[in-house]
């Protein structure tokens, strides 16, 4: 599946799950695909407009989010924007549940 694709299949899922109470100013997202095809600066691109689109949608004020490939990368990303959702490749979401008591929603 595709970068576009992935994203775009999360769009509705984010939409729906994102509850309106995490809207207290800006709401963080991290996408982590660990190993994933291409780099994370092409990734961002589509990110950051789906991020447009999911605090539209939920009449956030605004949402960021950060695309990584190594798990390391967005354990830093984590410990400095502490995002409220995520979507994790399998592997990184057993490995990280506990340390950030991480839930899965929807």
């Amino acid at each position: 599946m595709t970068i576009a694709r992935t994203f775009a299949a999360a769009t509705l899922a984010l939409t729906l799950a994102a509850p309106a109470a995490a809207a207290q100013g800006d709401v963080h997202f991290l996408v982590l695909r660990e190993n994933g095809a291409g780099s994370p600066a092409t990734a961002q691109t589509y990110l950051d407009s789906l991020m447009v689109h999911v605090a539209k949608a939920n009449g956030w004020t605004a949402a960021s989010g950060s695309y990584q490939t190594k798990r390391a990368a967005a354990k830093t990303y984590v410990e400095a924007n502490k995002p409220q959702f995520g979507i994790l490749s399998l592997g990184a979401y057993l490995a990280l549940r506990d340390t950030y008591k991480l839930a899965v929603v929807g």
